[in-house]
């Protein structure tokens, strides 16, 4: 028998207290040219490939938010056509999600809580 064992946050970190009966997850492929992405990372969709990347990153904007990374950690360039698994709704601790160090998640909460993902804490959040 063999055990693995993951590093970085779990996805308890991640989630707000509200009862997330309604999390729905999507699995969307990853654009090869994102930066590497770790759980809890605000993805968007780049519309012209419909793959995803780290929000604020290849010149995605608020409006192209689209969900929250729930995987580990993804490279393309070491993981090649992968795909990611998004929540596309839920709640969810702000201090425990990233954004690229170019914009700010609170720039990004309005959309995201239009598509039904509600940021908990961020007023804890530059």
């Amino acid at each position: 028998m063999s055990t693995t064992i993951q590093e970085g946050k779990f996805l308890s970190d991640l989630l707000g207290a509200h009862d997330i009966s309604d999390f729905v997850p999507e699995v969307v492929g990853v654009s090869p040219t994102s930066p590497p992405l770790e759980r809890g990372d605000v993805v968007c969709m780049i519309a012209a490939s419909q793959d995803i990347t780290l929000a604020g990153s290849q010149g995605t904007t608020p409006a192209d938010a689209y969900g929250i990374l729930l995987d580990y950690a993804i490279n393309p360039v070491t993981q090649p056509n992968v795909n990611a698994t998004v929540a596309r709704s839920g709640v969810f601790d702000a201090t425990m999600l990233r954004v690229d160090a170019s914009v700010t998640l609170a720039a990004f909460a309005p959309q995201l809580r239009s598509i039904g993902i509600f940021l908990e804490k961020l007023n804890l959040v530059k």
